[in-house]
C-alpha cells in the first residue's frame, strides 16, 4: 500500500492502522516522492492526498492513470461536488472526505481492493495450490486437502492475498466477522492445521510481530 499524505499526524495515523490491519505501508510526503515510490514498489491500493507539495495530487492521478488501473482512494478535505465529479471522471475509484473515520476508510479499501480482484473463473490459486470458491475444495499438487469448512475461508483469504502480511486482527474480521468476541488464538489453530494439511514445501510462514503470509520463500529476518 502507498499512502500519499503530507501531513504528518494524519500520515502516521494512516501507517500505524493499516499496519495493525495487516498491510505494509509506505509513505509519501510529496507527489514527486509518490511517483517514485509507485514506480519501485508497485502498490495494492493508493491512499491519495490531493494537496500535496510540488506535484499536487491530481497529477499524481493522472500519472498514475496513465501507467495502469492501480486502485487509488482519495482522500482530502476538499468536499466539493465538482470537485468528487473531476476526480472520479479521472480515474479515482473512490473519494472520501477529511475528517474521516478509520474504520469507513478501511472498508472502503477492502471494497477498492475486491473490486480489483480479476474474476477468472471460481478457482483461486498460488504455486501448486488450488482452492475452488463453488466446489469448496482445496488441491495442492493435484492432492485433495482434508479440511474443516472454516480451514478452507482461513485458506481463502491467504489466497485472495497471497504474499501479502495478514496479520491475526485481518483474519479474524475477514473470516469470523468483525463482532467476533473469542480468542484471537483461534487463528493460530487454523494456521497450524493449514500447515499439516499443506506439507512440503511450507507455504505458511509467520512473520513475528505482525502476523503470517502465503509465500514461497521464508520472511527475511527483521
Amino acid at each position: 500500500m502507498l499512502i500519499v499524505e503530507d501531513d504528518p499526524a494524519i500520515g502516521e495515523l494512516l501507517e500505524l492502522g493499516f499496519g495493525y490491519e495487516g498491510f505494509t505501508a509506505v509513505r509519501a510526503r510529496s507527489g514527486g516522492e509518490a511517483l517514485e515510490l509507485f514506480a519501485r514498489i508497485r502498490p495494492d491500493v493508493i491512499i491519495l492526498d490531493l494537496g500535496l507539495p510540488g506535484l499536487d495530487g491530481s497529477a499524481v492521478l493522472r500519472a498514475v492513470r496513465e501507467r495502469g488501473e492501480t486502485p487509488v482512494l482519495v482522500l482530502t478535505a476538499r468536499d466539493g461536488v465538482n470537485d468528487r465529479i473531476a476526480h472520479l471522471q479521472a480515474g479515482a475509484d473512490d473519494y472520501l472526505i477529511k475528517p474521516f473515520v478509520f474504520g469507513e476508510l478501511m472498508a472502503r479499501v477492502r471494497a477498492v481492493l475486491r473490486r480489483s480482484q480479476p474474476q477468472v473463473g471460481a478457482v483461486l490459486g498460488f504455486a501448486d495450490l488450488q482452492f475452488d470458491v463453488h466446489l469448496r475444495e482445496a488441491r495442492r499438487a493435484g492432492r485433495v486437502l482434508e479440511l474443516s469448512p472454516r480451514a478452507l475461508d482461513v485458506l481463502e483469504t491467504f489466497l485472495r492475498y497471497p504474499q501479502r502480511v495478514l496479520s491475526k486482527a485481518a483474519l479474524l474480521d475477514s473470516v469470523w466477522g468483525a463482532g467476533f468476541m473469542g480468542d484471537d488464538n483461534i487463528v493460530e489453530v487454523y494456521v497450524r492445521q493449514l500447515r499439516r494439511a499443506l506439507g512440503r514445501p511450507e507455504l505458511l510462514h509467520t512473520v513475528r510481530g505482525s502476523g503470517y503470509v502465503l509465500r514461497l520463500r521464508e520472511p527475511e529476518p527483521a
